[in-house]
């Protein structure tokens, strides 16, 4: 068998791509437009995330480690869950940000809150930490109002 010249090489091969020229060309020139068509009609929406590792401390140190009350956040999930929804916490965020206005009216810090709440999700990963989501439309100042939410659910 003989070899074949370079020529002869790029020659198979620019026939072989003209035999599959519509295999080749249709998709390369159909699915960049239904990609953009299918971005301009999804909505957007941002999310920030924090993750806060729940620990005893006397459990890191070994004399202590007997007395150590373990924190036990499975069984309490839906109680910190709670927590975190509440007018407490998430009030104290809308008025401390101001995120219903410079001088809000009760029904406008309510609203504020119902939108914090529905748009925030707590989970529990693994068996210390707890993970916090918090989606919005409109991506400015989200991590800003997630971690205001993340220390007062902390103190």
């Amino acid at each position: 068998m003989a070899a074949r010249s370079v020529f002869d090489v790029f020659h198979i091969v620019l026939s072989a791509a003209w035999r599959r020229r519509y295999l080749i060309c249709v998709p390369v020139a159909v699915l960049p437009v239904l990609g953009l068509g299918a971005g301009m009609m999804l909505p957007k929406d941002y999310e920030s995330r924090m993750s806060i590792l729940v620990q005893e401390p006397a459990k890191l140190n070994p004399f202590l480690n007997d007395l150590a009350i373990g924190p036990n956040v499975k069984d309490r999930m839906e109680g910190l869950k709670t927590l975190v929804h509440s007018e407490h916490i998430l009030g104290s965020v809308v008025r401390g940000l101001k995120l219903a206005g410079d001088e809000p009216s009760p029904q406008a810090i309510d609203r504020a809150v119902r939108g914090l709440s529905s748009n925030l999700t707590t989970v529990l990963i693994g068996n210390d930490t707890i993970e916090m989501k918090l989606k919005s439309r409109n991506p400015r100042g989200l991590d800003r109002v997630l971690a205001e939410i993340g220390e007062r659910f902390i103190d």
